[in-house]
Protein backbone atom coordinates (compact mmCIF):
# COMPACT_ATOMS: atom_id res chain seq x y z
CA UNK A 1 0.00 0.00 0.00
CA UNK A 2 0.91 3.12 -0.65
CA UNK A 3 -0.32 6.78 1.35
CA UNK A 4 0.45 9.86 1.33
CA UNK A 5 3.44 10.23 4.11
CA UNK A 6 4.43 13.64 4.71
CA UNK A 7 6.60 15.20 7.29
CA UNK A 8 7.94 18.71 7.41
CA UNK A 9 11.11 17.59 8.95
CA UNK A 10 11.85 15.33 6.02
CA UNK A 11 13.40 18.47 4.58
CA UNK A 12 16.16 19.46 7.08
CA UNK A 13 15.78 16.27 9.52
CA UNK A 14 15.74 12.52 8.53
CA UNK A 15 13.86 11.69 11.84
CA UNK A 16 10.71 12.67 12.45
CA UNK A 17 9.30 11.19 16.53
CA UNK A 18 5.35 11.14 16.18
CA UNK A 19 2.71 12.02 14.05
CA UNK A 20 -0.79 11.82 12.90
CA UNK A 21 -2.74 9.86 10.37
CA UNK A 22 -5.88 11.64 8.49
CA UNK A 23 -9.06 9.89 6.97
CA UNK A 24 -11.12 11.29 4.22
CA UNK A 25 -9.54 14.72 4.96
CA UNK A 26 -11.27 16.94 2.26
CA UNK A 27 -12.05 20.36 3.79
CA UNK A 28 -9.24 23.57 3.71
CA UNK A 29 -10.90 24.72 7.25
CA UNK A 30 -11.03 20.96 8.63
CA UNK A 31 -8.48 18.02 8.32
CA UNK A 32 -6.17 19.26 6.05
CA UNK A 33 -5.91 22.56 8.03
CA UNK A 34 -4.98 20.21 10.94
CA UNK A 35 -2.30 18.74 8.24
CA UNK A 36 -0.56 21.95 8.00
CA UNK A 37 -0.31 22.76 11.15
CA UNK A 38 1.12 19.00 11.98
CA UNK A 39 3.65 19.60 9.51
CA UNK A 40 4.58 23.56 9.76
CA UNK A 41 4.12 23.92 13.99
CA UNK A 42 5.14 21.05 15.06
CA UNK A 43 7.09 19.24 12.36
CA UNK A 44 4.97 16.20 13.16
CA UNK A 45 4.68 13.60 10.43
CA UNK A 46 1.01 12.80 8.45
CA UNK A 47 -0.72 10.02 6.93
CA UNK A 48 -3.68 10.82 4.75
CA UNK A 49 -5.64 8.13 3.21
CA UNK A 50 -9.12 7.08 2.31
CA UNK A 51 -11.85 4.71 4.40
CA UNK A 52 -13.46 2.05 1.98
CA UNK A 53 -16.69 4.18 1.60
CA UNK A 54 -15.19 7.22 0.94
CA UNK A 55 -12.85 5.10 -1.77
CA UNK A 56 -15.56 3.20 -2.95
CA UNK A 57 -17.13 6.13 -3.73
CA UNK A 58 -14.12 8.19 -5.67
CA UNK A 59 -13.41 4.86 -7.30
CA UNK A 60 -16.86 5.30 -8.82
CA UNK A 61 -16.16 8.85 -9.73
CA UNK A 62 -12.73 8.06 -11.31
CA UNK A 63 -11.63 8.79 -15.16
CA UNK A 64 -8.80 7.20 -16.05
CA UNK A 65 -6.96 4.31 -14.45
CA UNK A 66 -4.14 6.32 -13.02
CA UNK A 67 -6.31 7.89 -10.73
CA UNK A 68 -8.14 4.60 -9.76
CA UNK A 69 -4.33 3.33 -9.06
CA UNK A 70 -4.37 6.36 -7.10
CA UNK A 71 -7.28 6.17 -4.91
CA UNK A 72 -6.44 2.34 -4.13
CA UNK A 73 -3.21 3.09 -2.99
CA UNK A 74 -4.59 5.70 -0.81
CA UNK A 75 -7.40 3.29 0.47
CA UNK A 76 -6.55 2.32 4.14
CA UNK A 77 -5.93 -0.91 5.59
CA UNK A 78 -9.20 -3.42 6.72
CA UNK A 79 -7.68 -5.86 9.12
CA UNK A 80 -5.12 -6.16 12.03
CA UNK A 81 -2.57 -7.54 10.09
CA UNK A 82 -2.42 -5.11 7.42
CA UNK A 83 -2.45 -2.16 9.42
CA UNK A 84 0.03 -3.51 11.44
CA UNK A 85 2.65 -4.37 8.53
CA UNK A 86 1.52 -0.77 7.15
CA UNK A 87 2.68 0.83 10.53
CA UNK A 88 5.60 -1.00 10.42
CA UNK A 89 7.10 0.64 7.45
CA UNK A 90 6.17 4.34 8.84
CA UNK A 91 9.38 6.56 9.57
CA UNK A 92 7.66 7.97 12.84
CA UNK A 93 5.25 6.72 15.73
CA UNK A 94 1.38 7.22 15.46
CA UNK A 95 0.14 9.37 17.91
CA UNK A 96 -3.14 9.44 17.24
CA UNK A 97 -6.08 8.98 14.03
CA UNK A 98 -8.28 11.34 13.01
CA UNK A 99 -11.44 11.06 10.58
CA UNK A 100 -13.24 13.75 9.01
CA UNK A 101 -15.93 11.79 7.18
CA UNK A 102 -19.12 10.21 9.68
CA UNK A 103 -18.94 7.38 7.13
CA UNK A 104 -14.98 6.64 8.14
CA UNK A 105 -15.55 7.57 12.20
CA UNK A 106 -15.77 4.00 12.84
CA UNK A 107 -12.98 3.17 10.89
CA UNK A 108 -10.94 5.62 12.34
CA UNK A 109 -11.73 3.55 15.57
CA UNK A 110 -11.03 0.40 14.40
CA UNK A 111 -7.31 1.48 13.30
CA UNK A 112 -6.73 3.22 16.57
CA UNK A 113 -7.26 -0.13 18.44
CA UNK A 114 -5.16 -2.02 15.47
CA UNK A 115 -2.25 0.11 16.41
CA UNK A 116 -3.11 -0.22 19.98
CA UNK A 117 -3.56 3.25 20.78
CA UNK A 118 -6.94 2.41 22.47
CA UNK A 119 -5.38 2.33 25.62
CA UNK A 120 -2.87 5.60 25.61
CA UNK A 121 -4.56 7.73 22.91
CA UNK A 122 -7.88 6.31 22.14
CA UNK A 123 -11.45 5.52 23.45
CA UNK A 124 -12.79 2.78 25.10
CA UNK A 125 -16.58 1.97 24.54
CA UNK A 126 -16.43 2.84 20.64
CA UNK A 127 -19.23 0.65 19.48
CA UNK A 128 -21.26 3.13 21.98
CA UNK A 129 -19.70 6.18 20.06
CA UNK A 130 -21.61 5.38 16.74
CA UNK A 131 -25.05 3.03 17.77
CA UNK A 132 -27.19 6.09 19.20
CA UNK A 133 -29.41 3.73 21.25
CA UNK A 134 -26.32 1.59 23.00
CA UNK A 135 -24.73 5.78 23.82
CA UNK A 136 -28.12 6.79 25.41
CA UNK A 137 -27.82 2.95 27.44
CA UNK A 138 -24.16 3.50 28.60
CA UNK A 139 -24.43 7.30 29.83
CA UNK A 140 -27.73 6.15 31.63
CA UNK A 141 -26.03 3.33 33.28
CA UNK A 142 -23.37 5.72 34.31
CA UNK A 143 -25.70 7.60 36.32
CA UNK A 144 -26.34 10.70 33.49
CA UNK A 145 -29.77 11.65 33.53
CA UNK A 146 -31.40 13.47 30.87
CA UNK A 147 -30.94 10.71 27.91
CA UNK A 148 -33.85 10.03 25.41
CA UNK A 149 -36.09 6.76 26.17
CA UNK A 150 -35.62 4.89 22.86
CA UNK A 151 -36.90 1.11 21.69
CA UNK A 152 -35.00 -0.46 18.65
CA UNK A 153 -37.40 -2.54 16.52
CA UNK A 154 -37.37 -4.94 13.80
CA UNK A 155 -40.13 -4.50 12.38
CA UNK A 156 -43.12 -1.99 11.48
CA UNK A 157 -45.62 -3.68 14.02
CA UNK A 158 -43.01 -3.10 16.61
CA UNK A 159 -42.30 0.28 15.90
CA UNK A 160 -46.22 1.50 15.67
CA UNK A 161 -46.74 -0.52 18.88
CA UNK A 162 -43.55 0.79 20.74
CA UNK A 163 -44.97 4.76 19.58
CA UNK A 164 -48.18 3.73 21.14
CA UNK A 165 -46.83 3.61 24.35
CA UNK A 166 -45.34 6.58 23.95
CA UNK A 167 -48.47 8.67 23.49
CA UNK A 168 -48.47 8.85 19.45
CA UNK A 169 -51.70 8.40 18.03
CA UNK A 170 -53.79 7.09 15.10
CA UNK A 171 -54.52 9.93 12.56
CA UNK A 172 -58.18 8.79 13.00
CA UNK A 173 -58.30 8.71 16.90
CA UNK A 174 -61.10 10.87 17.88
CA UNK A 175 -60.48 11.70 21.36
CA UNK A 176 -60.20 14.96 21.33
CA UNK A 177 -56.71 14.96 22.22
CA UNK A 178 -54.52 18.24 21.48
CA UNK A 179 -51.18 16.99 19.58
CA UNK A 180 -48.33 18.77 20.51
CA UNK A 181 -44.63 18.19 21.15
CA UNK A 182 -45.25 15.67 23.87
CA UNK A 183 -46.94 12.86 21.25
CA UNK A 184 -44.02 13.04 18.85
CA UNK A 185 -41.52 10.53 18.26
CA UNK A 186 -38.15 10.10 16.22
CA UNK A 187 -37.84 7.61 14.05
CA UNK A 188 -34.05 7.04 12.83
CA UNK A 189 -31.33 4.54 12.03
CA UNK A 190 -28.90 3.37 14.82
CA UNK A 191 -26.13 4.10 12.85
CA UNK A 192 -26.50 7.40 11.06
CA UNK A 193 -25.55 11.12 9.77
CA UNK A 194 -27.20 14.65 10.41
CA UNK A 195 -30.89 14.21 9.44
CA UNK A 196 -30.74 11.99 6.61
CA UNK A 197 -33.73 9.41 7.44
CA UNK A 198 -34.58 10.68 10.45
CA UNK A 199 -38.35 10.93 11.20
CA UNK A 200 -40.50 13.44 13.44
CA UNK A 201 -43.28 11.84 13.62
CA UNK A 202 -46.98 12.69 14.63
CA UNK A 203 -49.06 10.03 14.23
CA UNK A 204 -48.58 5.98 14.03
CA UNK A 205 -49.19 6.36 10.23
CA UNK A 206 -46.29 8.24 10.27
CA UNK A 207 -44.07 5.80 12.05
CA UNK A 208 -45.56 2.94 9.66
CA UNK A 209 -43.76 5.08 7.15
CA UNK A 210 -40.84 6.01 8.70
CA UNK A 211 -40.13 2.85 9.72
CA UNK A 212 -40.43 1.19 5.88
CA UNK A 213 -38.23 3.95 4.68
CA UNK A 214 -35.26 2.93 6.91
CA UNK A 215 -35.43 -1.12 7.84
CA UNK A 216 -33.93 -2.36 4.63
CA UNK A 217 -32.18 0.40 3.33
CA UNK A 218 -28.24 0.61 3.40
CA UNK A 219 -26.49 1.58 6.57
CA UNK A 220 -24.48 4.36 6.90
CA UNK A 221 -20.98 3.63 6.74
CA UNK A 222 -20.41 0.05 5.95
CA UNK A 223 -23.41 -0.26 3.46
CA UNK A 224 -24.98 -3.20 5.28
CA UNK A 225 -28.86 -3.90 5.23
CA UNK A 226 -30.35 -1.99 8.32
CA UNK A 227 -32.46 -4.85 10.11
CA UNK A 228 -34.45 -2.41 12.60
CA UNK A 229 -34.45 0.76 13.54
CA UNK A 230 -34.72 3.04 16.35
CA UNK A 231 -38.01 4.78 18.11
CA UNK A 232 -37.05 7.45 20.31
CA UNK A 233 -39.20 10.04 22.30
CA UNK A 234 -39.21 13.76 20.82
CA UNK A 235 -37.58 16.32 22.86
CA UNK A 236 -38.97 19.40 22.95
CA UNK A 237 -36.94 22.54 24.00
CA UNK A 238 -34.03 24.69 22.51
CA UNK A 239 -31.22 22.46 20.47
CA UNK A 240 -28.07 23.48 21.56
CA UNK A 241 -24.81 21.50 20.09
CA UNK A 242 -21.18 21.56 22.07
CA UNK A 243 -17.79 21.73 20.56
CA UNK A 244 -15.21 19.75 22.19
CA UNK A 245 -11.46 18.47 22.42
CA UNK A 246 -10.83 15.81 24.75
CA UNK A 247 -7.20 14.84 25.67
CA UNK A 248 -6.27 12.10 28.20
CA UNK A 249 -9.81 12.27 29.71
CA UNK A 250 -9.53 16.05 30.10
CA UNK A 251 -12.44 18.38 27.90
CA UNK A 252 -12.19 21.74 26.80
CA UNK A 253 -15.61 23.65 25.47
CA UNK A 254 -14.28 24.92 22.62
CA UNK A 255 -17.78 26.30 21.04
CA UNK A 256 -21.14 26.32 21.97
CA UNK A 257 -23.58 27.07 18.79
CA UNK A 258 -28.13 27.66 19.02
CA UNK A 259 -29.30 26.47 16.22
CA UNK A 260 -32.46 28.11 14.36
CA UNK A 261 -34.29 24.90 12.89
CA UNK A 262 -37.53 24.66 11.39
CA UNK A 263 -39.98 22.84 9.42
CA UNK A 264 -39.53 24.03 6.12
CA UNK A 265 -39.56 22.45 2.46
CA UNK A 266 -42.10 19.98 3.62
CA UNK A 267 -39.37 18.60 5.94
CA UNK A 268 -39.07 18.33 10.04
CA UNK A 269 -35.33 19.69 10.47
CA UNK A 270 -34.39 22.57 8.28
CA UNK A 271 -30.94 24.28 9.59
CA UNK A 272 -31.47 28.36 8.79
CA UNK A 273 -28.83 29.12 11.59
CA UNK A 274 -25.90 28.48 13.59
CA UNK A 275 -25.03 30.70 16.29
CA UNK A 276 -22.55 31.12 18.04
CA UNK A 277 -23.31 31.15 22.20
CA UNK A 278 -21.06 32.88 24.70
CA UNK A 279 -19.69 29.83 27.32
CA UNK A 280 -18.22 31.98 30.46
CA UNK A 281 -19.46 34.87 32.21
CA UNK A 282 -18.12 38.34 31.99
CA UNK A 283 -20.11 40.87 34.05
CA UNK A 284 -21.24 44.06 32.80
CA UNK A 285 -19.66 45.82 35.95
CA UNK A 286 -17.85 44.81 39.42
CA UNK A 287 -20.83 44.10 41.46
CA UNK A 288 -22.63 42.20 38.64
CA UNK A 289 -23.50 38.30 39.79
CA UNK A 290 -25.14 35.39 37.96
CA UNK A 291 -28.33 35.01 39.65
CA UNK A 292 -28.72 31.74 41.73
CA UNK A 293 -30.30 28.44 40.28
CA UNK A 294 -33.30 27.45 41.96
CA UNK A 295 -32.33 24.05 43.79
CA UNK A 296 -36.02 23.12 43.88
CA UNK A 297 -36.21 20.07 41.52
CA UNK A 298 -38.40 20.10 38.70
CA UNK A 299 -41.23 17.42 38.24
CA UNK A 300 -40.47 15.83 35.21
CA UNK A 301 -42.53 17.44 32.21
CA UNK A 302 -46.59 16.38 31.61
CA UNK A 303 -49.55 17.02 29.32
CA UNK A 304 -51.78 16.73 32.75
CA UNK A 305 -49.42 19.39 34.36
CA UNK A 306 -49.24 22.46 31.78
CA UNK A 307 -46.91 24.63 34.54
CA UNK A 308 -44.74 21.99 34.47
CA UNK A 309 -43.98 22.23 30.55
CA UNK A 310 -40.89 23.65 28.54
CA UNK A 311 -41.23 27.22 28.13
CA UNK A 312 -41.86 28.43 23.81
CA UNK A 313 -38.40 29.98 23.47
CA UNK A 314 -36.67 28.72 19.89
CA UNK A 315 -33.31 30.12 21.04
CA UNK A 316 -31.24 30.68 23.91
CA UNK A 317 -30.94 34.60 22.64
CA UNK A 318 -34.48 34.79 23.82
CA UNK A 319 -33.04 34.56 27.96
CA UNK A 320 -31.96 37.58 29.33
CA UNK A 321 -27.68 37.56 29.56
CA UNK A 322 -26.98 36.70 32.98
CA UNK A 323 -29.88 33.49 32.64
CA UNK A 324 -28.12 32.55 29.55
CA UNK A 325 -24.75 32.20 31.02
CA UNK A 326 -26.97 29.91 33.82
CA UNK A 327 -28.16 27.79 30.83
CA UNK A 328 -24.53 27.56 28.82
CA UNK A 329 -22.69 26.57 32.12
CA UNK A 330 -25.17 23.59 32.79
CA UNK A 331 -24.90 22.29 29.09
CA UNK A 332 -21.09 22.59 29.28
CA UNK A 333 -21.27 20.15 32.38
CA UNK A 334 -23.57 18.26 31.16
CA UNK A 335 -21.81 17.39 27.74
CA UNK A 336 -18.84 16.93 29.85
CA UNK A 337 -20.57 14.54 31.78
CA UNK A 338 -21.72 12.70 28.94
CA UNK A 339 -18.21 12.44 27.28
CA UNK A 340 -16.65 10.64 30.57
CA UNK A 341 -19.41 8.55 30.55
CA UNK A 342 -18.45 7.16 26.93
CA UNK A 343 -14.91 7.00 28.47
CA UNK A 344 -14.03 9.61 25.83
CA UNK A 345 -10.19 10.20 26.19
CA UNK A 346 -9.21 11.60 23.00
CA UNK A 347 -10.43 13.80 20.17
CA UNK A 348 -12.90 16.20 19.48
CA UNK A 349 -16.92 15.73 19.57
CA UNK A 350 -20.03 17.46 18.03
CA UNK A 351 -22.73 16.77 20.86
CA UNK A 352 -26.26 18.00 20.12
CA UNK A 353 -28.65 18.67 23.12
CA UNK A 354 -31.98 19.98 23.83
CA UNK A 355 -32.51 22.65 26.64
CA UNK A 356 -35.44 22.67 28.08
CA UNK A 357 -37.01 26.24 30.28
CA UNK A 358 -39.37 25.58 32.55
CA UNK A 359 -42.77 28.52 31.84
CA UNK A 360 -42.79 31.12 34.41
CA UNK A 361 -38.85 31.39 34.34
CA UNK A 362 -39.05 34.91 33.71
CA UNK A 363 -41.11 35.47 36.93
CA UNK A 364 -38.41 33.61 38.80
CA UNK A 365 -35.70 35.43 37.23
CA UNK A 366 -37.44 39.08 38.20
CA UNK A 367 -36.95 38.01 42.16
CA UNK A 368 -33.70 37.25 42.18
CA UNK A 369 -33.59 33.15 40.68
CA UNK A 370 -33.49 31.22 38.17
CA UNK A 371 -35.35 27.71 37.40
CA UNK A 372 -32.70 24.83 36.90
CA UNK A 373 -33.05 24.16 32.94
CA UNK A 374 -33.24 20.47 32.31
CA UNK A 375 -30.80 19.16 29.33
CA UNK A 376 -31.63 16.12 27.51
CA UNK A 377 -29.17 14.52 25.23
CA UNK A 378 -29.82 14.05 21.36
CA UNK A 379 -26.73 12.53 20.18
CA UNK A 380 -22.87 12.40 20.33
CA UNK A 381 -21.20 12.44 17.30
CA UNK A 382 -17.55 11.26 17.50
CA UNK A 383 -15.64 13.75 15.03
CA UNK A 384 -15.69 17.74 14.58
CA UNK A 385 -18.16 20.24 13.75
CA UNK A 386 -18.41 20.08 9.69
CA UNK A 387 -20.05 23.41 8.77
CA UNK A 388 -17.53 25.81 7.51
CA UNK A 389 -16.74 27.29 11.01
CA UNK A 390 -12.93 27.63 10.98
CA UNK A 391 -12.36 31.38 10.40
CA UNK A 392 -16.00 32.75 12.02
CA UNK A 393 -14.34 30.85 15.30
CA UNK A 394 -10.92 32.07 15.17
CA UNK A 395 -12.28 35.28 14.63
CA UNK A 396 -15.00 35.48 17.51
CA UNK A 397 -13.01 33.89 19.97
CA UNK A 398 -9.80 33.79 19.04
CA UNK A 399 -8.88 30.37 18.19
CA UNK A 400 -10.70 27.29 16.70
CA UNK A 401 -11.47 23.55 17.27
CA UNK A 402 -8.53 22.30 15.02
CA UNK A 403 -5.73 24.34 16.97
CA UNK A 404 -6.74 22.69 19.74
CA UNK A 405 -6.73 19.37 18.38
CA UNK A 406 -3.47 19.89 17.41
CA UNK A 407 -2.16 20.90 21.05
CA UNK A 408 -4.39 17.65 22.18
CA UNK A 409 -2.32 15.41 19.82
CA UNK A 410 1.11 16.35 19.04
CA UNK A 411 1.59 18.81 22.20
CA UNK A 412 3.06 16.81 24.94
CA UNK A 413 1.66 17.66 28.74
CA UNK A 414 5.02 18.08 29.86
CA UNK A 415 5.76 20.43 27.04
CA UNK A 416 2.74 22.96 28.15
CA UNK A 417 4.52 25.33 29.98
CA UNK A 418 3.31 28.46 27.66
CA UNK A 419 7.05 29.23 26.92
CA UNK A 420 9.04 27.61 24.25
CA UNK A 421 8.59 23.90 24.33
CA UNK A 422 7.40 21.68 22.17
CA UNK A 423 4.26 23.58 21.81
CA UNK A 424 6.42 26.92 20.68
CA UNK A 425 5.14 30.14 22.28
CA UNK A 426 1.89 31.22 23.61
CA UNK A 427 -0.35 32.59 20.58
CA UNK A 428 -2.32 35.87 20.97
CA UNK A 429 -5.92 35.27 21.00
CA UNK A 430 -6.41 38.54 20.18
CA UNK A 431 -4.63 38.40 16.88
CA UNK A 432 -6.41 39.71 13.60
CA UNK A 433 -6.12 38.73 9.91
CA UNK A 434 -2.93 40.09 10.00
CA UNK A 435 -1.08 38.68 13.25
CA UNK A 436 2.16 37.91 11.22
CA UNK A 437 3.74 36.41 8.29
CA UNK A 438 4.35 32.98 6.57
CA UNK A 439 1.86 29.55 7.26
CA UNK A 440 -1.86 30.91 9.41
CA UNK A 441 -1.65 34.25 8.54
CA UNK A 442 -5.44 33.72 6.87
CA UNK A 443 -6.85 32.92 10.40
CA UNK A 444 -4.46 35.22 12.67
CA UNK A 445 -1.86 33.63 13.99
CA UNK A 446 1.07 31.11 12.61
CA UNK A 447 2.45 29.91 16.79
CA UNK A 448 1.46 27.01 18.14
CA UNK A 449 -1.33 26.61 20.80
CA UNK A 450 -0.69 25.27 24.23
CA UNK A 451 -3.48 22.97 25.93
CA UNK A 452 -2.99 25.11 28.88
CA UNK A 453 -4.29 28.20 27.54
CA UNK A 454 -7.14 26.58 26.11
CA UNK A 455 -9.83 28.25 28.42
CA UNK A 456 -12.39 24.96 29.81
CA UNK A 457 -15.17 27.07 27.79
CA UNK A 458 -15.06 29.17 25.38
CA UNK A 459 -15.61 33.92 25.36
CA UNK A 460 -17.03 35.13 22.65
CA UNK A 461 -15.25 37.97 21.59
CA UNK A 462 -17.40 39.32 19.25
CA UNK A 463 -20.82 37.59 18.23
CA UNK A 464 -21.05 35.38 15.33
CA UNK A 465 -23.14 33.20 13.33
CA UNK A 466 -23.34 31.08 10.85
CA UNK A 467 -26.44 31.21 7.74
CA UNK A 468 -27.08 28.18 6.22
CA UNK A 469 -28.53 29.05 2.46
CA UNK A 470 -31.47 26.75 1.11
CA UNK A 471 -33.66 26.40 -1.41
CA UNK A 472 -37.17 25.81 -1.29
CA UNK A 473 -38.01 24.50 -4.93
CA UNK A 474 -36.55 21.78 -7.15
CA UNK A 475 -36.31 22.15 -10.59
CA UNK A 476 -33.64 23.86 -13.21
CA UNK A 477 -31.72 27.29 -11.19
CA UNK A 478 -32.41 29.94 -13.79
CA UNK A 479 -30.29 32.71 -11.52
CA UNK A 480 -29.08 33.79 -7.85
CA UNK A 481 -30.35 36.48 -6.40
CA UNK A 482 -29.33 38.96 -3.74
CA UNK A 483 -25.83 37.94 -3.20
CA UNK A 484 -24.50 41.64 -4.05
CA UNK A 485 -27.11 43.31 -1.27
CA UNK A 486 -26.22 40.87 1.38
CA UNK A 487 -22.57 41.39 0.84
CA UNK A 488 -23.01 45.17 1.63
CA UNK A 489 -24.83 44.30 5.20
CA UNK A 490 -22.95 45.09 7.59
CA UNK A 491 -22.13 42.38 9.53
CA UNK A 492 -21.82 40.26 6.68
CA UNK A 493 -18.06 38.99 6.12
CA UNK A 494 -18.17 36.48 3.74
CA UNK A 495 -21.26 34.91 1.20
CA UNK A 496 -20.02 31.38 -0.57
CA UNK A 497 -22.17 29.30 -3.10
CA UNK A 498 -21.30 25.75 -3.26
CA UNK A 499 -19.67 25.19 -6.72
CA UNK A 500 -22.33 22.70 -7.95
CA UNK A 501 -24.97 25.33 -7.76
CA UNK A 502 -24.89 26.87 -11.20
CA UNK A 503 -27.57 28.84 -13.42
CA UNK A 504 -28.97 26.24 -15.76
CA UNK A 505 -28.22 22.64 -13.50
CA UNK A 506 -30.33 21.27 -11.70
CA UNK A 507 -31.39 22.44 -7.58
CA UNK A 508 -33.31 19.96 -5.21
CA UNK A 509 -34.98 21.58 -2.82
CA UNK A 510 -33.05 21.88 0.86
CA UNK A 511 -34.53 19.52 3.75
CA UNK A 512 -31.42 18.79 5.38
CA UNK A 513 -27.95 19.75 6.08
CA UNK A 514 -26.45 17.94 3.09
CA UNK A 515 -29.16 19.73 0.55
CA UNK A 516 -27.85 23.47 1.49
CA UNK A 517 -26.86 25.20 -0.95
CA UNK A 518 -24.32 27.49 0.90
CA UNK A 519 -23.07 29.77 3.87
CA UNK A 520 -22.78 33.19 5.13
CA UNK A 521 -20.75 34.29 8.24
CA UNK A 522 -21.99 37.42 9.86
CA UNK A 523 -19.95 38.96 12.78
CA UNK A 524 -20.26 42.39 14.74
CA UNK A 525 -19.91 43.92 18.14
CA UNK A 526 -23.41 44.65 18.02
CA UNK A 527 -25.44 41.94 18.33
CA UNK A 528 -29.07 43.34 18.04
CA UNK A 529 -27.56 44.31 14.31
CA UNK A 530 -26.47 40.88 13.55
CA UNK A 531 -30.23 39.64 14.38
CA UNK A 532 -31.74 42.43 12.08
CA UNK A 533 -29.85 41.96 9.43
CA UNK A 534 -30.31 38.20 10.07
CA UNK A 535 -33.89 38.58 9.54
CA UNK A 536 -33.74 40.64 5.96
CA UNK A 537 -31.64 37.85 5.12
CA UNK A 538 -34.49 35.08 5.97
CA UNK A 539 -36.75 37.34 3.90
CA UNK A 540 -34.36 37.96 0.78
CA UNK A 541 -33.53 33.97 1.68
CA UNK A 542 -37.54 33.05 -0.32
CA UNK A 543 -36.12 34.25 -3.79
CA UNK A 544 -32.53 34.03 -3.93
CA UNK A 545 -32.68 31.09 -6.13
CA UNK A 546 -34.77 31.77 -8.85
CA UNK A 547 -36.06 28.21 -9.93
CA UNK A 548 -37.94 26.75 -12.46
CA UNK A 549 -39.77 24.00 -11.25
CA UNK A 550 -39.82 19.48 -12.76
CA UNK A 551 -36.70 18.72 -14.84
CA UNK A 552 -34.64 19.29 -12.07
CA UNK A 553 -31.43 17.14 -11.88
CA UNK A 554 -30.24 15.01 -8.24
CA UNK A 555 -27.24 15.82 -6.20
CA UNK A 556 -24.51 13.54 -6.28
CA UNK A 557 -22.85 11.98 -3.66
CA UNK A 558 -20.29 14.33 -3.73
CA UNK A 559 -17.44 15.88 -0.86
CA UNK A 560 -20.64 17.21 1.30
CA UNK A 561 -22.58 14.34 0.98
CA UNK A 562 -19.87 12.31 2.87
CA UNK A 563 -18.88 15.07 5.59
CA UNK A 564 -21.52 15.82 7.68
CA UNK A 565 -22.37 19.24 10.26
Amino acid sequence: MMFIVEAYTFRENPTCERGIVLIDAFSPSHLLYLKRRALSTYNAGVVECFSPKVSSYLLSQSSSSQEMSDIQSMTMPTSRDDCASWAADLPFEVVGVLCESDSGGIWADRMTEWLDLDGERGNNRMSARWDKHMMHKVIKDAGVKGTAKGYVCSSQGEAVARAGEMGVMDKDDERGVVYDEQTLCVVKPRRGVASDRVFKCSTLQEVAAATEAIIGSMSFGDDEVIEDCLVQEYLPGIEVAVDTVTRNGETKVVAVWDYDKRPANDAPFVNFATRLVDGTFHPASEDEELPPLNSTALPSFSLKNSANRTSSLSSLSGLPRQARYVVVRKVCDYVTSALSALEYNWGMAHTEVKVQIPQGFRKAYAKGSFPSPTVRLIEVNARQHNAEWLPLTQACLGYNKMDVCAAAYLGDAEDDDGGEGRDGPAVDFNAGEGGGEGEGDKYGHKQALTWDMVPDTPRLLSPGRIVHLSAGKEGTLRRINHLEKIRKMESVVKVEVYEDVEDGKGITKTVDIRSEKGWIHMMHDDEELVEREYKVILELMETVFEVEEGNGGEEGLGEKALNQP
